[in-house]
Order: structure tokens, then sequence, then C-alpha cells
């Protein structure tokens, strides 16, 4: 879908570009150019869009990934106290992942 809308997008900048300079010799520099300057323009605001979708998904992989851990290490407590017959302590530690 970016692919798509970035072609349209690019594609009206130069049919723009070139029908203001129809029969010049400089169309490829000129064309070049607005290339350039079109790219930063439209990139910039979707790479805001992608990195917060991205770092949402990673966040909610992590966060499942962590309660998974979080159980494990109190399993392995609760099965070290029975196996030295000490009390089991609850971890007090914050969450330092999330």
């Amino acid at each position: 879908m970016l692919r798509r809308e970035a072609r349209t997008t690019f594609i009206g900048a130069l049919e723009t570009l070139l029908a203001a300079r129809a029969g010049s010799g400089a169309a490829e520099e000129s064309a070049k150019r607005a290339i350039g300057e079109a790219i930063p323009e439209f990139f910039g605001p979707k790479l805001g869009e992608v990195s917060h979708t991205f770092s949402a998904v990673v966040e909610k992989i992590l966060a499942s990934h962590v309660r998974r851990a979080e159980t494990l290490v109190g399993t392995v407590r609760q099965t070290a106290a029975a196996l030295f017959e000490i009390p089991s302590v609850p971890s007090k530690r914050p969450r330092v992942l999330l």
C-alpha cells in the first residue's frame, strides 16, 4: 500500500513538472530534482507512522514474553523452596522490561 501511494505521489509530481517544462532540454535533471525533493516530504511522516506501529507490535509481543518469564521465575522459586524446604518469598523487584 505504501509503495502504491508513493508511486502515485511521485508520478504526479513528475507529470506536473513535465507538463510545466514541455520541450525543455533539462527535463531529466528537473525530474531527478523533483523526485529528490518529494521523497523526504512523502516518507518523513510515513516513517513516524511505521515507527509507532512497529513499537506497538514489539511492546505487545514483549509483554507476552515478560509475563511468561515472570511465571517461569515464580515456578522456579516455588520449586526451589519446596526442594530446600524453605519458605517461598515472592519477588518484590519492579518490572524493568516494560
